[in-house]
């Protein structure tokens, strides 16, 4: 089991006992986090098709429709309740990491990297000292059951990987010049964590990843 996982459980059970306190920071912190979400969700939204880390690993033809300004299918409200649920959830993940003792390093860090021609952009979610880059999710309880906590694990991912997970990960982890830490997963409805970690020698994974994106550009 992930030592950050076990941390914040140990973190986790303890407050339920009243054993375990959040500094003032972090609470403030928080809340400027949530001011920034919310506030982002209701702007208005950009449509311009733009190449970046966490897109260029998706089916290459859903790219070349956008590209080419097909027109989208109207979200629902419900779609964005959802992304916001999300967004609050990681942001909550992360303050609890920090309440936990998790040596985080970097948080929401923009980077890039130079690749297939052009400059490619993106923003990494956490570094840890000594882990590498994680990206965190909030998930659905089937997609929490079925890859991120299955018995699969990382080859889960890597046999279905629509929204293009492993290269988007291993982008980060280039351009950070940093091994890629795993998926830190939250269970939506449960509130269940997992820490999914890619194997022990994924050079081969980083190089494939690393090549998709290059076609894909």
């Amino acid at each position: 089991m992930s030592a950050i996982l076990d941390q914040v459980k140990l973190y986790m059970s303890q407050a339920l006992e009243g054993k375990a306190e959040l500094s003032e920071e972090l609470v403030n912190e928080f809340g400027e986090l949530c001011k920034q979400l919310i506030k982002r969700h209701f702007e208005p939204q950009k449509n311009e098709f733009s190449i970046r880390m966490s897109s260029v690993g998706r089916p290459l033809c859903q790219q070349q429709l956008e590209m080419a300004g097909a027109p989208r299918k109207a979200a629902s409200y419900e779609f964005m309740m959802q992304m916001l649920i999300g967004d609050m959830v990681e942001a909550a993940a992360y303050i609890i990491m920090r309440g936990a003792g998790v040596q985080v390093m970097d948080y929401q860090k923009p980077v890039s990297l130079n690749i297939g021609g052009i400059k490619l952009n993106g923003t990494i979610d956490l570094k840890i000292r000594n882990s590498g880059v994680f990206d965190i999710k909030s998930a659905s309880p089937y997609s929490f059951d079925n890859k991120f906590n299955s018995y699969k694990g990382f080859a889960a991912i890597n046999e279905d990987d629509p929204f293009g997970y492993i290269p988007q990960a291993y982008l980060y982890a280039q351009a950070e010049g940093d091994k890629f830490g795993g998926w830190i997963v939250i269970n939506k409805s449960t509130g269940e964590w997992a820490v999914l970690e890619p194997p022990l020698v994924d050079n081969a994974y980083r190089r494939k990843a690393l090549e998709k994106t290059e076609e894909n550009i």
